[in-house]
């Protein structure tokens, strides 16, 4: 589907789906890892149970079945204050004149690249407060934490497997997200024969696996500014988290820019992100990187 400034200002939402949306999730190593996302503008809760605590066990036939009280809690996300994502990218006539591609191949993959960079920043984030901004991955309560304290290496993503395990996680939904530095790092592994350690795997296209788990290498993990060594990776089970989404608006703005000869794509879009079982995510702290 082509934009045309021509005949389009206020982009439809079936074609708000094909310019922003889908590109958005494939472009995002976030929203593409296997997490639940969902579309809505106002306020969403997803109860949850507590604890299970119950001390109901065997009954015998024809006694009576004994009553227990569940305490259940909630998630909420995507408050009335929680900010927009906003941008205009915008585009000079005689760029536009002179390109090889379309206005679609020009603005919009522009779009797309700076909401992926923006969200994926927000989602693999250690701080923002679930009010006004989103509540990063490495913020959220009640995460497990495995101090490395050292190169990362295939030893500490098999024991930060062996607590995802005890929260008994789905094995098949487990990701391994790690920076450029630390993913070159496990590359570099061998054994006593000189054998690297990781392998691709050729049944997915040649992707990368780390004790079985995909690995999914992104900059945009943050490092931890208040301890030393700093570095950070996280091994999470994806379904257990979930993103709110309201793409609110993609607007072609031409008469705001005409004064200056450029056409532009103004977007505006907001997200939230919980954790719906928190012990399913892995964080390994205190990587040393050369």
């Amino acid at each position: 589907m082509v934009v045309q400034t021509s005949t389009t200002q206020e982009l439809i939402q079936s074609q708000i789906q094909k310019v922003l949306t889908l590109p958005l999730e494939q472009e995002s190593t976030f929203l593409s890892s296997g997490v639940r996302v969902i579309d809505s503008a106002s306020p969403v809760r997803f109860p949850k149970l507590s604890a299970d605590d119950s001390a109901v066990g065997y009954t015998a036939e024809g006694a009576n079945i004994p009553q227990d009280d569940v305490d259940f809690s909630e998630v909420a996300l995507m408050p009335s204050t929680m900010q927009s994502f906003k941008r205009i990218i915008p585009v000079t006539h005689e760029a536009l004149r002179t390109a090889t591609l379309d206005l679609s191949g020009i603005i919009q993959s522009a779009l797309v690249r700076w909401m992926s960079t923006k969200t994926d920043a927000a989602f693999y984030g250690d701080g923002g407060d679930g009010v006004t901004t989103i509540k990063g991955v490495f913020a959220q309560a009640g995460t497990q934490t495995l101090p490395v304290g050292a190169a990362l290496s295939l030893s500490a993503v098999k024991a930060a497997t062996a607590l995802a395990l005890k929260a008994h996680v789905d094995t098949s939904a487990l990701r391994l997200f790690l920076t450029p530095e630390d993913f070159v790092s496990l590359q570099n592994e061998e054994d006593a024969d000189g054998r690297g350690l990781l392998q691709p795997d050729a049944t997915q296209g040649y992707s990368w696996r780390a004790a079985g788990v995909p690995i999914v290498v992104t900059d945009r993990l943050p490092d931890d500014d208040e301890t030393t060594p700093a570095g950070r990776a996280l091994l999470a089970d994806m379904s257990k988290a979930v993103v709110v989404r309201d793409i609110q608006s993609v607007t072609i703005l031409k008469e705001a820019l005409a004064t200056s000869g450029k056409v532009g794509l103004s977007a505006a879009a907001r997200f939230d992100m919980g954790l719906l079982v928190p012990e399913a995510f892995v964080t390994l702290t205190g990587i040393t990187r050369a």
